[in-house]
């Protein structure tokens, strides 16, 4: 499991955040689920550690049967592979709503047809989720980082037209990602999760005190046999917090792909929440704030004829 609720704050904290703790009290954690609040480990957080970090429980340990946390983590794990059933992805706590305590304000954006920008006009796809099911939407997980929201998109190729709330942007998963690869002819349209390979060479990240430049492994085109404009990530007004776990993160990745002994379908991606690039540097995006997390993983397509 990924993500635990601190006893002392009562916030919820993502496993990955656990090496950039000053300190971690290996007790003081437990799930989520106010209907089950079983005690959790954290595990490999240590800075030595090169494995990502998690919660686990004791041994001999489970959670209740009426956690619905552990039911989503479930389910989660099988969506890689079929879609989850009649009921779909929606009764439980899947990530379908991002929030982010900002100064800045935006427009509202739509990636869908006019008619398909609220939640009582969506429809489930047959055999995916009943029309019951989508009374429960306002039940979701909020959340305010995009890790979870990338990692139910990463598991879950056949329930990508689940709804999602990008800040105020409504839309639906498959059409809040798009994979940067190949000549920016407009291809990039609005604020979405944008994702590419990193690049795994040690002067791949420029570094400032309050800003990071990820260059990725994606670029615009070939040109006498070499690639031409490397496209890079620019991650500005960092706080010496989300400095570190994305610079952690990038490591982990990329000893994930570097140790991955010839896995060739597994890749080392970068997502971040965007706007496209500007005319005067078409080949940079600039992240909205720090939203940017890391994941080395397999990006499988949308099934049932919907588009990556």
């Amino acid at each position: 499991m990924n993500i635990a609720r601190d006893k002392s704050t009562g916030e919820e904290i993502e496993a990955e955040d656990l090496k950039n703790l000053t300190s971690v009290d290996s007790e003081n954690y437990e799930c989520i689920d106010e209907k089950c609040r079983i005690q959790l480990f954290p595990c490999s957080y240590k800075k030595h550690n090169k494995t990502r970090p998690y919660f686990k429980t004791a041994k001999g340990v489970e959670h209740a049967q009426i956690c619905s946390f552990n039911q989503y983590t479930i389910l989660l794990k099988k969506a890689r592979s079929g879609n989850i059933g009649k009921n779909g992805i929606i009764p439980y706590p899947y990530p379908s709503k991002l929030v982010v305590p900002t100064k800045n304000t935006f427009k509202v954006e739509s990636e869908l047809p006019e008619d398909s920008m609220n939640e009582d006009s969506y429809q489930p796809r047959k055999g995916s989720q009943s029309s019951e099911s989508t009374n429960l939407i306002k039940g979701n997980r909020t959340v305010t980082a995009i890790g979870q929201i990338v990692d139910f998109y990463l598991n879950s190729p056949f329930n990508r037209d689940a709804p999602l709330q990008l800040l105020n942007l409504q839309t639906e998963y498959r059409f809040a990602f798009k994979r940067i690869k190949g000549r920016n002819e407009n291809q990039y349209n609005g604020r979405k999760i944008y994702f590419g390979r990193i690049n795994l060479s040690k002067e791949s990240v420029i570094e400032t005190v309050s800003s990071l430049e990820v260059k990725l492994f994606e670029f615009d085109e070939w040109v006498e046999s070499r690639a031409n404009n490397y496209y890079s990530v620019l991650i500005e007004e960092l706080t010496i917090h989300n400095k570190k776990r994305i610079l952690s993160q990038l490591e982990i990745v990329k000893n994930e792909k570097l140790n991955s002994y010839g896995e060739s379908k597994k890749n080392a991606y970068i997502f971040f929440l965007a706007n496209p690039p500007e005319t005067k540097v078409p080949y940079q995006f600039k992240a909205f704030e720090s939203q940017v997390v890391c994941r080395y993983d397999e990006i499988l397509p949308t099934q049932h004829g919907l588009r990556v």
